[in-house]
């Protein structure tokens, strides 16, 4: 299977991905995107061999962004996408570009804490956090979903740490 990953940020989530799965059991990460130049999940890819590159929004055009991305996946033969903490809401002409191909590694529990304060969401209501990975772009079903207890003080530093080793450790699960 010929995975594409894409990152905003640190690339923990593609680390393990890269360490667990990578060049096994048939499973090859071929390309990494980001929309931050200056992620460090490019660093990593390349670090690994594996083709990187940055897609940041030219103009404001969303849309011209994702069907950049979707073709350059395309182009490499990409067979399943993975978002691990892509932190850009895609566009229809993205998703429809890889049907029932996408995997969405989500920092909280799916769907009860949606978005980008998913952690805070959680917090909130002192829910158990973990990592749901969701499939078809955040609207499809959970195809795993391990939890991390919450730290003892429910504070937002060691949650965020928390849930982020647990999308780590179960990101290369779900895919």
């Amino acid at each position: 299977v010929r995975v594409g990953v894409l990152a905003s940020g640190d690339g923990s989530n593609l680390q393990a991905i890269l360490d667990r799965l990578h060049g096994r059991d048939g499973v090859e990460v071929v390309a990494v995107g980001s929309d931050k130049p200056e992620a460090r999940a490019l660093e990593r890819a390349r670090a690994a061999g594996v083709d990187a590159r940055a897609f940041p929004v030219e103009g404001g055009d969303r849309r011209a962004r994702d069907l950049a991305i979707a073709d350059w996946l395309a182009g490499a033969g990409v067979e399943l996408v993975v978002l691990a903490g892509y932190m850009q809401l895609l566009s229809p002409g993205f998703v429809q570009s890889f049907p029932n191909r996408i995997v969405n590694v989500h920092p909280a529990l799916l769907p009860a804490f949606p978005g980008l304060d998913a952690v805070e969401q959680a917090l909130r209501v002192k829910e158990q956090l973990g990592t749901g990975e969701c499939a078809n772009g955040g609207c499809g079903p959970q195809v795993a979903n391990p939890a991390a207890a919450p730290c003892d003080n429910n504070t937002l530093n060691p949650a965020v740490a928390t849930s982020g080793a647990a999308g780590a450790r179960s990101s290369h699960t779900a895919v």
